[in-house]
């Protein structure tokens, strides 16, 4: 049975157990297991998990965990939720990831968000996009437009989707669709709930 996607709005600025109303699902949602050093960052290859064994597994490419206290170059890689944020052009080619879900037949509310620092100077381009996966299927790519050159922070778009499903699993994966010369592709503060 295929899910149904319902995109909901904009806001600028694997589970071992089924979901019930309200509870999020997400194991790991604002990236912060495992914890870092308020100055680093954490490269991840294909096959790598982040958030313990029922967390999110990189499929493709690489990516980066960081911390939200990160400056570099006179930019502050702030998190949008907790201390950390996970950073999908790690590589040559767009990171990956993925988490599977138990499942009860009903409609969920996934929110995520996706950060951009924009500068001409370095390697950050005026956008960052994300394009959301469900069961391999691709729903859309979510965009974040960053002010213009000479705002120092990373700033966030909030997206929130509902999904109807009947089917026992649903993987959610996302995948960093900046171009390669872009080095920054933010995502944070994942929340996957049963709506009431």
């Amino acid at each position: 049975m295929k899910s149904t996607v319902f995109a909901l709005g904009l806001l600028a600025a694997a589970a071992a157990r089924p979901a019930f109303a309200g509870q999020d699902i997400v194991n790991d949602g604002s990236f912060e297991d495992p914890k870092l050093a308020t100055c680093c960052q954490h490269t991840f290859t294909k096959g790598d998990t982040m958030g313990g064994e029922k967390g999110w597994t990189v499929t493709a490419g690489r990516v980066v965990l960081t911390s939200g206290a990160m400056v570099k170059g006179g930019y502050t890689f702030l998190a949008h939720e907790g201390n950390q944020w996970l950073h999908l052009a790690g590589g040559p080619k767009p990171g990956r990831i993925e988490q599977t879900f138990k499942m009860e037949q009903g409609t969920y509310t996934l929110r995520f968000n996706v950060g951009s620092v924009f500068s001409k100077k370095r390697k950050y381009g005026s956008s960052s996009s994300v394009i959301l996966l469900v069961d391999g299927s691709p729903t859309g790519t979510y965009t974040t437009t960053a002010a213009d050159d000479g705002h120092n922070k990373q700033q966030w778009s909030n997206f929130t989707l509902r999904i109807s499903t009947g089917n026992p699993r649903i993987t959610l994966a996302f995948v960093g669709a900046d171009p390669k010369e872009d080095t920054d592709c933010g995502l944070d503060d994942i929340s996957f709930n049963r709506s009431f």
